[in-house]
């Protein structure tokens, strides 16, 4: 306001000023002149008259494009705080990114360094089971006979046991072998037939498992495993046991006849004639192989075949319980 108002005093000055100076002028001057400057006079009155509130438009306007000014600063430098804000969450979140992007990393170099060192340790432990083994196969070689044969003679003791069907005693003897020889693969063997005849069929087949691991060709320890899958039901597991007996050890009777026992459950009785067939091949003297024959032919409807290996089998042996009662079935015997 201040300011306004020195400006219109400045302005009346002014006017006055130009007023004095043409007045003075046309006193000096021919009428005519006064006469063409009259307007002028006029026109520099209506000026003094209407300056103030042309001054005043003028600064409104100069006020007005001021605050425009100011605001358009203001929204500019609004729009730089949110540019530069915008720019500090990119770089921010980009740091985020790139600190989620090292920590993956990391965690994946750490489970590489502790994949490395796991399959280091598996491999130095594998080494030194391998050395180990060696090891103990080289002392095993050099154990002296005396003590081998000490654990032998244990072994046969247990056989004599089981087959007297002393099972505590039996067990007894194949424990003594083992300690004296934890290689002696006949005494597991031997524990694995006891513990059949118990009925803890479980058990029989770990220990039948040990027998077969120290001597992957045991050919008996995969026919009494294959039995005693079939006491399990499970013929067919039984049938790829004795299968790999009879593999091992192709003059192998017992197994043929078991095998036959298990085809036989699974009425593959073309089987059971084969196996038969086999076993009575390499040994005609086993009165349990007419005997399953005979029930294959039975089965198949051949009775005549069937009464003929009956027949057989108690010539063989008198006292054969199935085929005598296969045969009284039959209405051959009383």
């Amino acid at each position: 306001m201040c300011g306004i108002g020195t400006g219109r005093s400045q302005l009346h000055a002014f006017v006055g000023i130009v007023l004095m100076v043409t007045l003075l002028w046309i006193a000096a001057v021919p009428t005519a002149r006064a006469q063409t400057f009259h307007c002028s006079i006029e026109s520099i009155c209506e000026l003094a008259q209407a300056g103030p509130s042309m001054r005043g438009r003028e600064v409104e306007r100069k006020l007005e494009e001021e605050r425009r000014a100011r605001a358009a600063k203001e929204r500019k430098k609004k729009e730089e705080a949110k540019r530069a804000a915008e720019a500090k969450h990119r770089a921010e979140e980009e740091k985020r990114r790139e600190a989620a992007r090292k920590r993956r990393h990391n965690e994946a170099q750490r489970i590489k360094r502790e994949e490395e060192a796991r399959r280091k340790a598996e491999a130095a432990r594998k080494r030194k089971a391998r050395v180990g083994a060696a090891t103990k196969a080289k002392r095993a070689a050099r154990a002296p006979t005396a003590i081998r044969a000490t654990a032998h003679v244990h072994g046969l003791k247990a056989i004599a046991y089981a087959k007297q069907r002393q099972y505590q005693q039996a067990l007894a003897e194949t424990d003594q072998a083992i300690l004296i020889d934890q290689k002696y693969a006949s005494a597991y063997n031997t524990r694995g037939v006891v513990y059949h005849e118990l009925k803890q069929y479980r058990r029989a087949i770990s220990e039948l498992d040990e027998a077969i691991r120290i001597n992957p060709r045991y050919a008996k320890a995969y026919a009494n495993r294959g039995r005693t899958y079939a006491q399990l039901k499970q013929y067919r597991r039984a049938i790829s046991e004795l299968d790999e007996a009879i593999r091992i050890n192709p003059r192998f009777a017992k197994a043929y006849i078991l095998r036959s026992y298990a085809h036989g459950w699974l009425s593959n009785y073309k089987k059971v004639i084969a196996d038969s067939n086999s076993a009575i091949q390499i040994n005609p003297r086993i009165a349990m192989a007419y005997s399953n024959r005979g029930t294959a032919h039975l089965r198949l409807g051949n009775r005549q075949k069937a009464l003929r290996d009956y027949r057989k089998a108690l010539e063989i042996d008198p006292n054969h319980e199935l085929a005598r009662k296969n045969l009284h079935n039959l209405g051959y015997l009383k």
